[in-house]
């Protein structure tokens, strides 16, 4: 097995200002304990907490909810517990001067990215009234249809962030990709 270099490893977190990383199974125990380690440390790094930053704190934390949820349901990388499955993929909080950036990535078909890169173009195109217009429409369409699936979660955190979705995707062979997300949260309301 290859050595792991584990300064370098913890210097290359310092660079990066990463205060939270996970890779894995996205199961519901995993995020319930990811959220608590992340509310910990922002409270941690902060030295009083108005009533703004706990705010942003709530804001981080559903957005951390949102991704690992999108990797638990949409990862091509499956985990199976019984008779439940969890998606496998990657979550990193990163914490700037003035904003957190949450990154998360997982293995998808290129069909279903490339729809998804079109879907955050959309959502980056629109500004807030266009974005409350989509977002009821989606929630009718997720009432009569019975179904999860209209990309709440996509415009709520493009709400909540008030800033454009970064993405990426990487090939990985002529079928399989792996999609990565970004979020921008400035620290002040």
């Amino acid at each position: 097995m290859h050595h792991l270099d584990l300064y370098q490893f913890r210097q290359e977190i310092r660079e990066h200002s990463i205060i939270l990383s996970f890779e894995g199974t996205m199961s519901q125990g995993v995020l319930t304990a990811l959220i608590d380690a992340l509310r910990e440390k922002v409270i941690a790094n902060t030295t009083d907490l108005p009533n703004s930053m706990q705010y942003t704190i709530r804001k981080i934390c559903a957005i951390l909810v949102e991704l690992a949820q999108n990797i638990q349901t949409h990862s091509l990388e499956q985990a199976f517990q019984g008779n439940t499955s969890s998606g496998l993929g990657i979550i990193v909080v990163r914490e700037g001067k003035t904003s957190f950036t949450l990154t998360s990535g997982n293995n998808m078909l290129k069909t279903n990215a490339d729809k998804l890169a079109a879907y955050c173009s959309q959502l980056n195109d629109l500004d807030e009234v266009g974005l409350k217009v989509l977002y009821k429409e989606a929630l009718r369409k997720e009432r009569a249809n019975h179904s999860n699936d209209g990309g709440i979660g996509l415009i709520d955190m493009k709400r909540k962030s008030a800033q454009g979705f970064a993405y990426d995707i990487q090939a990985i062979d002529d079928k399989v990709v792996f999609f990565s997300l970004s979020v921008n949260l400035d620290k002040t309301v």
